[in-house]
This record gives C-alpha cells, sequence and structure tokens, in this order.
C-alpha cells in the first residue's frame, strides 16, 4: 500500500481505499463477519458466537473470497492503469476478551489477548496474497478447507516456541 500512497494526492488515495475497504468488507459482513477495524489499508475482523468448527470454516471462507475479491479489485486497476493491491493474512482461534475498552474519557469495541495476538503475528508473516493459519484452526476447518505445511516459526516475542503453520490452499475437493 504504501508505494500507492507515495503516488497518489490524498483525495485519490482515499477513494481508491474506500474502493477496496469496502470490497473487502461485503465479503466479511456476508459471511457474518464483523469487522472490528481499519488500520491504514488492513482490516481486522471477528467471528463470534458459533460453535469452533464454524467459525474455523467461516474465517478461511472469508479469507479466500477476500482473495478473490482481489483479484477482481486488480483486474479493474489494471485496466484503469492503476497499481495493485496486495494483502496478508493470518487466522487464529481461540478466546480473546471482546467488547469496549479504552480510558475513561474514550471507549472503542475491539479485542484482545494472545490469540489476537498470534492472528496479527500470523498476518505479519504471511505472505503477500496468501493466507497464514494457526495449528488450531488447521484442526478446526481440516475436512473443509485443504491446507500445505509450512515451516515452524517463531511468530514473535512472546511466542519463543516455534509453531507449526500452515498455508491456506482452497475448499476440500
Amino acid at each position: 500500500f504504501t508505494p500507492i500512497a507515495e503516488k497518489l494526492p490524498p483525495d485519490q488515495l482515499v477513494e481508491l481505499l474506500s474502493e477496496y475497504l469496502g470490497a473487502m468488507t461485503e465479503e466479511i459482513l456476508h459471511r457474518k463477519g464483523t469487522v472490528d477495524k481499519y488500520i491504514g489499508d488492513g482490516l481486522m475482523v471477528l467471528f463470534e458466537g458459533k460453535a469452533p468448527r464454524v467459525l474455523a470454516e467461516d474465517a478461511c471462507a472469508v479469507a479466500l473470497a477476500m482473495l478473490d475479491r482481489l483479484q477482481e479489485f486488480n483486474e479493474h486497476q489494471a485496466l484503469t492503469g492503476g497499481e495493485p493491491f496486495q494483502i496478508r493474512i493470518g487466522l487464529n482461534i481461540g478466546p480473546a476478551a471482546v467488547g469496549n475498552m479504552g480510558s475513561y474519557d474514550r471507549v472503542s469495541y475491539t479485542a484482545v489477548g494472545r490469540n489476537i495476538n498470534l492472528a496479527a503475528r500470523l498476518e505479519s508473516q504471511s505472505a503477500a496474497d496468501r493466507v497464514l493459519v494457526s495449528p488450531e484452526l488447521r484442526e478446526l476447518a481440516a475436512g473443509a478447507f485443504d491446507f500445505a505445511e509450512n515451516d515452524e516459526l517463531v511468530v514473535a516475542k512472546g511466542f519463543e516456541d516455534p509453531l507449526l503453520t500452515w498455508w491456506l490452499t482452497g475448499p476440500s475437493t
């Protein structure tokens, strides 16, 4: 996103970003996800209130739908002379503290905890236009989706033990 931001005036950048985020948000909402927040060109997405297997499968379905929608978005960008976008996606599942948090003067709805941190670290270590998945999520979604083993990663400070991660490759056939 940074190279695109460097080339466009702010009003055009906002328009392009709104188009991109709108496309991604449609896919998320269509599958009953919650957009917790926009972080520049990134999104933090939550799935709540369902059985863990259903949550894992919903997360995988949304990730793949976002990649499909990104391809359509980038095809449009190519036709109009625009720069292509790239995304990285990290998926994890598990308990988190969810709700309004902040200071006495300002609160916002968000989620925090180890599982949220792990999802963020997986996203940061994912590759462009790929989905990196935790072992817990992979175990729950196996059967509905296919995965390819990745390396064991030390995902970040606070996660000293290597974690075997998986690439989401598509729906099971």
